[in-house]
């Protein structure tokens, strides 16, 4: 009897159908694995859609910001440079081409302390956006009968002492190409070309290469034309952005100051 329900147990056990899950060690069946992998799929190409909607936004967004940082830099160099000068004297719109300036970019001014007439060196103390340099500056001398003479800038020497001129500046020795009769004022300067080529605002200083100012958000449509008055009108087309004109004076002070909020891009 012993053995009959033995043998009986035996064939139960081997007839018992057998979990293909057990018999593969934890592993998964063929329908489970056809779901995942579609699952996975489907979830795959949300990320990739989703990664490729973020980055186009991100890449608007620093187009749009770098318009706005090419037009800010245009409007402000351009007012700054040209309103210290006269136009046709200290700049103008180079010859053959509407998208070029030259102009004398001034650099810093300086009042003579100890200068003889006739002579052409002396001391002076002078104040400006960098230090007078003979290698590339030039100079205006505004003299006693009131008239301007142009000159080389030869040499700066470091000065002691006091200087009694009303400005507050450094004190250096000077000396000039040119012999000056009681120099009233000083005004230094390079020779610059700015312009708006090869999809820049640019500036070029003497003979050396055009250095970009801003992004290459400029188009081709972008030039400057001569205005009425003796003016100039700067037009900027911005890609993206559309064109910009504005007007900048023949002579006098700085034109406005910079608002961007007309041209600031929605978020969107």
């Amino acid at each position: 009897m012993m053995h009959a329900r033995g043998s009986a147990r035996d064939s139960a056990q081997r007839s018992a159908p057998v979990s293909t899950r057990d018999s593969a060690q934890g592993g998964w069946t063929l329908a489970e694995l056809l779901v995942g992998t579609f699952t996975a799929s489907l979830l795959l190409g949300g990320s990739v859609v989703l990664l490729h909607q973020s980055a186009r936004v991100v890449d608007d967004l620093v187009s749009r910001e770098e318009s706005v940082e090419t037009l800010r830099t245009t409007w402000t160099v351009l007012h700054e440079e040209l309103g210290a000068g006269l136009r046709g004297r200290d700049w103008d719109r180079e010859e053959g081409t509407d998208r070029a300036l030259w102009l004398r970019a001034f650099r810093g001014i300086a009042l003579p302390c100890e200068w003889e007439p006739g002579s052409r060196e002396g001391r002076v103390t002078w104040r400006g956006h960098r230090a007078p340099d003979p290698d590339r500056d030039s100079v205006l001398v505004l003299e006693a009968e009131g008239g301007w003479r142009l000159a080389a800038l030869e040499a700066v020497s470091s000065a002691g002492g006091a200087c009694l001129a009303p400005l507050e500046g450094q004190v250096a020795q000077w000396r000039l190409s040119e012999r000056v009769s009681g120099p009233i004022l000083i005004r230094y300067f390079e020779r610059g070309r700015y312009s708006l080529e090869d999809r820049a605002f640019r500036y070029r200083r003497g003979d050396e290469g055009r250095q970009p100012l801003t992004p290459e958000r400029v188009g081709p449509a972008s030039a400057f034309e001569a205005s009425e008055g003796g003016g100039l009108d700067v037009i900027l087309e911005l890609q993206p952005g559309g064109e910009v004109r504005w007007k900048i004076p023949w002579s006098g002070p700085p034109g406005p100051p910079w608002d961007p909020s007309p041209f600031l891009p929605e978020v969107p």
